[in-house]
């Protein structure tokens, strides 16, 4: 019987994904959500959260006058119409630290994204609207945008 290291297959493939990568692979969201929890902040505005485990759909949230809180649904046809949740703070903080551990992704450039994520990501943040000028275009120069390759956009 030979003694020494067992490699599982997965062992190998982190392994190998952590050799390329050039450092350990990250722990998974969920366990960065526990670790983080008690520090998330409630009182802060504006800040979305994701309710869903493996999701990566915004949702706004509301404080009410009694101090809840609730999440927000508006609905993109009749933009009047909003529907209200209630949600425990202990159930937003999770929420809302799982947004914060994956906001990184949730800030891809716009230009990078399909149109209908684009339009989605948008009117999250702009429920009114918002225009977006032409890449290359001397409006977008003068804003300082960057290109879809990252670089400062320069007209053409």
């Amino acid at each position: 019987m030979r003694k020494g290291v067992t490699m599982t297959i997965m062992d190998a493939l982190r392994k190998a994904i952590e050799e390329h990568r050039g450092g350990p692979l990250p722990k998974p969201i969920e366990e960065q959500v526990k670790e983080c929890v008690d520090a998330v902040m409630l009182d802060v505005e504006f800040s979305p959260v994701i309710e869903k485990a493996g999701s990566t759909e915004t949702t706004e949230v509301t404080k009410r006058e009694d101090g809840s809180y609730a999440l927000t649904y508006r609905n993109a046809l009749v933009l009047d119409a909003v529907a209200y949740e209630a949600v425990s703070e202990a159930d937003l903080k999770v929420m809302r630290a799982r947004y914060l551990v994956t906001r990184g992704e949730s800030y891809k450039r716009l230009r990078s994204m399909p149109q209908d994520e684009r339009n989605v990501t948008l009117h999250t943040f702009f429920p009114g609207g918002v225009w977006v000028p032409r890449e290359g275009s001397e409006m977008s120069e003068a804003m300082g945008m960057e290109a879809s390759d990252g670089r400062l956009d320069k007209a053409r």
